[in-house]
């Protein structure tokens, strides 16, 4: 057992976040959280800013690495940043164990680390990437992410898993059993919670023009793995049975142009609104305009967005990818669609449309379902718990 009473654990994530940790809304809650039970927490990230910088945040510790907008150049860079500073953390903070957020990026920095310093290394798995989508992305990159996550997963103390499908993958990619330990994501139910926004509905569909409306919502990163472009392909045929109805993408991301161009193809540009970016704070209250969530991923771990939006009583249309169906029992917590079919989506869509009654069903079930499994309190207590696995045994 180590002879400190607190752990000191070093977290390095690829994630780009506002210079200021406070402005972090989301994931400081979970930071928070976790760095109770700690001396010190520190976070290796990145920033938009062009410049290094510290912030802090009681007994957090936030280094930025500024991020590049080529997108090799920014991987290797902060590969070889998160090295530099982990090593220097570990000189003069006697780092207990070293957490990287993924295995492609983060998780090289880890290894390096591990080697270097001798000391615990904590590797997450939170998507598949040890099955990329080929018709979504080039062989060459399918290719090495599956070769650097096995990499990864060979000198990694423990794998945290965040479904049971990520476990059976790695599993077949020859990851041995006792390094696999199921910490799934987790969701803040009592602020995802519609009693609380209920009367924020009216207002806030009055604010973005969106009375007497039909909402079709999704919230995430506008990227190549969230399968947008299907949603988008599934609504002319939503529009011809629901012509009122409209889809909110609550998100930014390099896909943005591309879907903006696909929309104005497809002669829908009026059906559907890019809102950007919004604050952690306003999530709930923009899940509580929305009558529909879709979620239509081409890969994915255990989707936080899926679990806020069941928590926030919505019918969920989601892919049947990754974690996904262990979130959802098709037909009774929301509706399961193959993925890269927008039939499936456009048929689920209008068929939650249609019937009031049975989104509602589905919306409460949902919430029960959430609020069961996957409170925040019991998804710390899991991840503290593990954290001390690694570093104590």
């Amino acid at each position: 057992m180590l002879g400190k009473s607190k752990l000191i654990i070093c977290s390095i994530g690829k994630a780009i976040y506002f210079p200021k940790l406070k402005d972090n809304r989301q994931d400081l809650q979970t930071f928070t959280a976790l760095s109770k039970d700690m001396e010190r927490l520190y976070l290796i990230v990145q920033s938009r800013s062009r410049s290094f910088s510290i912030s802090h945040h009681k007994n957090i510790v936030a280094l930025f690495i500024p991020h590049l907008k080529n997108q090799l150049l920014n991987h290797l860079w902060f590969i070889s940043m998160s090295v530099i500073l982990g090593f220097k953390l570990n000189v003069r903070a006697n780092v207990d164990m070293f957490q990287a957020s993924e295995p492609t990026g983060s998780g090289i920095a880890g290894i390096i680390l591990k080697l270097i310093t001798r000391k615990k290394f904590l590797l997450q798995l939170q998507g598949d990437l040890f099955n990329l989508p080929r018709s979504q992305l080039s062989w060459f990159r399918v290719y090495i992410s599956r070769i650097l996550t096995k990499i990864a997963c060979k000198f990694a103390d423990k794998i945290r898993c965040v479904s049971k499908s990520l476990i059976a993958e790695a599993k077949k990619h020859g990851v041995p059993d006792h390094k696999l330990v199921l910490v799934p994501s987790r969701c803040d139910v009592r602020r995802f919670d519609p009693k609380i926004w209920r009367d924020k509905r009216d207002d806030i569909k009055n604010q973005l023009n969106l009375k007497n409306k039909k909402v079709i919502m999704f919230v995430g990163v506008l990227s190549i793995h969230k399968g947008l472009s299907y949603l988008l392909k599934a609504m002319p045929n939503v529009l011809s049975c629901h012509p009122d109805s409209m889809v909110l993408l609550v998100g930014s991301g390099p896909l943005m142009d591309e879907l903006k161009s696909l929309a104005s193809e497809l002669e829908i540009t009026d059906k559907i609104r890019f809102c950007g970016r919004i604050s952690y704070d306003d999530i709930p209250v923009y899940l509580s305009a929305a009558d529909v969530f879709a979620f239509p991923s081409v890969d994915e771990g255990l989707p936080r967005a899926v679990m806020e939006a069941m928590a926030m009583e919505l019918p969920v249309v989601a892919s049947k990818v990754g974690g996904i169906p262990e979130l959802i029992q098709d037909g009774e917590t929301g509706l399961l669609v193959e993925p890269c079919n927008p039939q499936q989506i456009a048929e689920s869509l209008n068929r939650l449309l249609d019937n009031e009654s049975l989104a509602s069903e589905i919306g409460v079930k949902a919430r029960r379902e959430i609020v069961s499994e996957y409170s925040f309190e019991k998804g710390i207590e899991r991840y503290i718990n593990l954290i001390y696995d690694v570093c104590f045994k």
